[in-house]
């Protein structure tokens, strides 16, 4: 599975503990490697360019997340990454980065019945669709709003948040919370005017680009660094007159990607066109949202003083190099190098060693262009394409069904193996 830079003879390094919880699932041949897999201009331009903000929940005990530290995740940096949850984990382990609880818009509250008719959702994921918006406002705060709470005005214009007492799933390992049941253990106060303490990064105006994603996005932070560095030169001229949102037609497990130039445009107008309408009122999911409301979001009235022309509308790319969907669906598109970002949800799902094993195979293949065999044993044991989204034809699930058993075969046989 390995398709090593290493000179012969030189010893792979192991999983590292402390960034990744599953390490007896990741052996030497498959572990992530910072110096070997990520290039030096993709940690400079991370680390001085780009924020990220992880949506996550306790649903689950973060394995997906935990999943995404024990690979790709682990090439951003931690002072420029947030992790926006309904429940904050204790400090200590792997989940490293900057906590910040589930909040609500200020003056806010859930109809249950109403909603839960209306979209076929819970309650517990319509509040989770505000951490997405949530993630966007602490991000743009960050990058053009200042690092401190007396610069709080530079948040989204108009959106207040309030503590959402009631954003809880009770799904919460109890290894998970302290002695008291207490799971705010690391939670950052997110109420009315106020801002989460933010640790020192980047001087703010060097930041050019913002990431809002899930925790079941998995990115080629190479392939997304020179994606970036492309529109960055073809907006030097003048780069705050071109907003950019990138995505793949509005869905979000793609990830969601503004440039500075956006996030103006998002300071102006994300709350009364965007959450206000179409999610405090319309009660659609976040990704719905800014599909609907993006392309009439405008620099703001700032922008047309300064000339007669109108404001620059928001340029929206709907590239194929971000996906909504997973490997058995995108297939060669992955082998060529420059895929960005994929939508894995569905091969996070069965036993957990099989999702460590897609996890694995997602790294060889994207940072590693391992296509002899991690390609292959990923579209064999690669979740299938089939339902609302991301159909193929022939793909069921019983090919999800053949995988599992294909892969807790492999399982048993090693054991017996092992006993002999």
């Amino acid at each position: 599975l390995h398709k090593s830079n290493n000179p012969p003879g030189q010893a792979l390094p192991p999983c590292d503990p402390s960034k990744c919880m599953y390490c007896e699932h990741f052996p030497p041949h498959s572990t992530p490697s910072q110096d070997e897999d990520i290039t030096e201009t993709t940690t400079a331009y991370l680390k001085n360019h780009v924020l990220f903000a992880v949506v996550t929940g306790s649903f689950g005990n973060y394995s997906r997340l935990d999943l995404a530290y024990c690979t790709w995740l682990q090439s951003v940096p931690l002072e420029n990454l947030y992790l926006i949850s309904d429940k904050i984990p204790r400090p200590e382990g792997t989940r490293v980065g900057q906590w910040v609880q589930g909040a609500i818009p200020d003056g806010h509250s859930f109809n249950r019945k109403q909603q839960a008719a209306k979209e076929g959702y819970t309650i517990g994921w319509h509040r989770a669709q505000f951490r997405f918006m949530l993630g966007i406002d602490l991000l743009v705060r960050r990058s053009i709003g200042g690092t401190g709470a007396e610069k709080g005005s530079g948040g989204i214009t108009g959106l207040r948040w309030a503590r959402d007492s009631q954003d809880s799933e009770p799904h919460l390992s109890p290894h998970d919370t302290n002695d008291e049941g207490d799971n705010e253990v690391n939670a950052v106060p997110v109420g009315p005017y106020s801002l989460p303490p933010l640790l020192p990064a980047a001087s703010d105006e060097h930041i050019k680009w913002i990431a809002v994603i899930d925790d079941d996005t998995f990115i080629n932070v190479n392939s997304l660094v020179k994606y970036f560095m492309r529109l960055d030169t073809a907006n030097e001229s003048d780069p705050t007159a071109n907003p950019i949102y990138i995505g793949d037609r509005g869905w979000g497990g793609a990830g969601h990607y503004f440039n500075r130039a956006a996030m103006h445009s998002l300071q102006k107008g994300l709350f009364d066109r965007c959450i206000s309408p179409h999610m405090m009122k319309g009660s659609k999911a976040s990704d719905e949202a800014l599909k609907k409301c993006l392309p009439h979001v405008h620099l703001g009235p700032a922008a047309a003083a300064v000339a007669a022309s109108p404001t620059p509308r928001m340029r929206i790319i709907n590239d194929k190099l971000f996906s909504h969907c997973q490997a058995n669906f995108l297939r060669a598109r992955l082998l060529k190098g420059d895929h960005i970002a994929s939508h894995i949800k569905r091969d996070l799902s069965g036993p957990l060693p099989l999702q460590a094993l897609r996890a694995r195979l997602y790294y060889q293949v994207a940072y590693r262009a391992n296509a002899t065999c991690a390609y292959k044993l990923l579209m064999h044991f690669g979740a299938c394409a089939y339902g609302s989204s991301c159909k193929l034809k022939h793909c069921d699930e019983g090919h999800d069904n053949t995988a599992v058993a294909d892969y807790e075969a492999i399982l048993n046989e090693g054991r017996r193996s092992e006993e002999h």
